[in-house]
């Protein structure tokens, strides 16, 4: 997979928690600086993954993490070909 595809699933999957946190944040009535807080690690934690993507272009995957966003994706995500047979969902 290229590295601005998995680019675009690490900002689609941020963005998609973040709808699911606030969520949660409503329905829990949270406080905004908790809130606050946590979304500002999250922010940190979205910004090391990207840099490290744009750092590391020839990064392994996890098999386990293949096979979930091949799940995720129904079955448009499709691991690279060079993955071992154990690897392959």
């Amino acid at each position: 997979m290229k590295r601005d595809n998995i680019t675009e699933i690490i900002r689609d999957t941020f963005f998609e928690l973040s709808l699911c946190l606030e969520a949660i944040f409503l329905i829990h009535k949270a406080d905004e600086d908790l809130v606050e807080a946590i979304m500002r690690n999250m922010e940190e934690i979205y910004n090391n993954a990207t840099r490290t993507m744009k750092q590391d272009e020839n990064h392994n995957s996890y098999p386990s993490v293949k096979k979930f966003l091949y799940r995720l994706s129904g079955g448009r995500y499709v691991p690279s070909a060079s993955a071992s047979p154990a690897e392959r969902v």
